[in-house]
């Protein structure tokens, strides 16, 4: 049976490749040579420190996955960890509720590293009760957006750009399930959902693309959406962007 190839670096050639870089590429970034690079991703050399941490800075790595790398090639973790109501990130708490309720009446929802709604102001509620089932929603469980999007009557039957914005969900959520493995299930089904309305060529055309948020129904003008994760940093707030919206039917 041939030998598993090490984690490290199977988790290295994934980033690239969802970053869509080359070698080189990512060789001229880092300032070293591409053999360089072919050779810490063929197991050949051992990356420094400063190498990696750079590397993985280049490549936009979650930071669970820059953290667990660390500790592969035998390093100290970068990053501390915390869940989100640890008493050290009450402020950060506080930040993202702040952030949260700023935008009210605009939708806004915020999500842990799985995509499950941790919370929301009023405009976020109001949005999710138009597109939500409510069987979902009279859950005792947190709602998950990633399972609210997939539900036979969810979020995917009110999208009427689902082959623009579709392949460029699932090309994010497949980048984020480098580093919360949790995600590889959901984004499989996502996959599966996108191929049987879409079919393979349109699932393939635009799924390597990087996703832009999406804007809200015609009657707000835009969806914030605030990600949390184990880091003790708030991430920052999405932006609308001009070059891919949703086009919501309610």
């Amino acid at each position: 049976m041939p030998n598993e190839t090490p984690p490290l670096r199977r988790a290295l050639v994934a980033a690239r490749k969802a970053r869509r870089l080359s070698q080189l590429q990512l060789a001229l970034r880092l300032g070293v040579s591409q053999r360089h690079v072919s050779f810490v991703e063929s197991g050949r050399a051992a990356p420094s420190r400063e190498l990696l941490a750079g590397w993985l800075h280049e490549l936009e790595a979650p930071l669970v996955v820059r953290n667990e790398a660390m500790l592969q090639a035998g390093y100290a973790p970068v990053y501390s960890s915390a869940p989100l109501h640890d008493p050290a990130l009450a402020r950060a708490r506080e930040a993202l509720d702040r952030l949260v309720q700023a935008h009210d009446p605009l939708p806004a929802l915020l999500l842990d590293a799985e995509w499950n709604v941790r919370g929301g102001n009023r405009g976020g509620h109001w949005l999710a009760s138009l597109l939500v089932p409510p069987a979902l929603l009279a859950a005792a469980a947190p709602l998950n957006l990633l399972d609210a999007f997939v539900h036979p009557d969810g979020i995917v039957t009110r999208v009427r750009n689902l082959a623009e914005v579709g392949p460029a969900l699932l090309a994010h959520v497949r980048h984020e399930a480098l580093g919360v493995p949790a995600l590889e299930a959901r984004a499989e089904a996502l996959a599966r959902v996108l191929r049987e309305r879409l079919g393979e060529k349109g699932l393939r055309g635009r799924v390597g693309t990087a996703p832009a948020p999406c804007s809200p129904p015609p009657t707000q003008r835009q969806l914030v959406t605030c990600r949390s994760s184990a880091s003790s940093r708030p991430s920052a707030p999405r932006r609308t962007s001009p070059s891919r919206r949703c086009a919501w039917s309610t």
